[in-house]
C-alpha cells in the first residue's frame, strides 16, 4: 500500500530531473557491471531497472552526491540475490556438460601463443570473482576507490592493495608468458 501512495503523489520537477541525471550518468556502467556478475543481459537489464526503481523511492536530498555508490551496491546486492535464487533451482539433465580432455594445448602453452591483449583477457577471466568485480568497478566504470570500498564493503585501503596486487600479479604473468614464447605480435 505505501509503495502505491508513492506513486499517487505528484513528484517534484526537481526529483524527476534528478532521477533522469541518475539513469543518464550510470544506467550503462550498472548494466555492463550487473551482466559480468550474472552473465546475461536480460536479467542485467532487470535488475538495473529494479534499482532504479528502489532509488526513485528514496529521498533524493539525502542521496545527493552518493547516488553512484547507492546503485551499484543495490545492483549488486540484487545480482547476489538472482545468483542465490538461480543456486536452488534444480539442475536438470540437459544442462548437465561431460568434460572430455583433449590433446589441445595446455593453458600455459596457450597464453604464450596469444597476443598481449587477448592475453589480458584470459588473465582477468582468472581472477577470482571478488578481484574481477574490483578491477571491472575501478577500469571499467571508472568508480574510485571510495565507491568500490562502499559498494563491496572491504576498506579504500583493502580496495588499493587489492588493486595493486592484481596489477602486479598481472604484469608479472605477462612477462613469464612473454618470455616463454617470445613477442605479442598479432598474425
Amino acid at each position: 500500500m505505501k509503495d502505491l501512495l508513492l506513486f499517487r503523489k505528484k513528484p517534484s520537477a526537481d526529483k524527476e530531473a534528478w532521477l533522469r541525471a541518475c539513469i543518464h550518468q550510470n544506467e550503462s556502467g550498472l548494466i555492463r557491471y550487473v551482466k559480468s556478475l550474472v552473465h546475461n543481459i536480460e536479467v542485467s537489464k532487470d535488475i538495473v531497472q529494479d534499482s532504479f526503481l528502489k532509488l526513485w523511492q528514496q529521498d533524493h536530498i539525502k542521496l545527493k552526491g552518493h547516488e553512484t555508490p547507492w546503485l551499484y551496491t543495490t545492483s549488486r546486492n540484487g545480482s547476489y540475490d538472482y545468483l542465490r535464487s538461480k543456486k536452488r533451482k534444480a539442475i536438470s539433465v540437459d544442462e548437465l556438460v561431460l568434460e572430455i580432455p583433449d590433446d589441445a594445448p595446455n593453458s600455459e602453452q596457450q597464453l604464450v601463443n596469444k597476443s598481449s591483449e587477448e592475453l589480458l583477457q584470459d588473465l582477468l577471466k582468472k581472477l577470482s570473482p571478488a578481484q574481477q568485480e574490483v578491477m571491472n568497478l575501478k577500469f571499467q566504470n571508472g568508480l574510485s576507490y571510495k565507491e568500490i570500498s562502499t559498494i563491496t564493503g572491504h576498506s579504500v585501503n583493502h580496495v588499493g592493495v587489492l588493486i595493486h596486487n592484481i596489477v602486479t600479479n598481472l604484469k608479472e604473468k605477462m612477462k613469464v608468458a612473454e618470455l616463454k614464447g617470445g613477442r605479442y605480435e598479432n598474425k
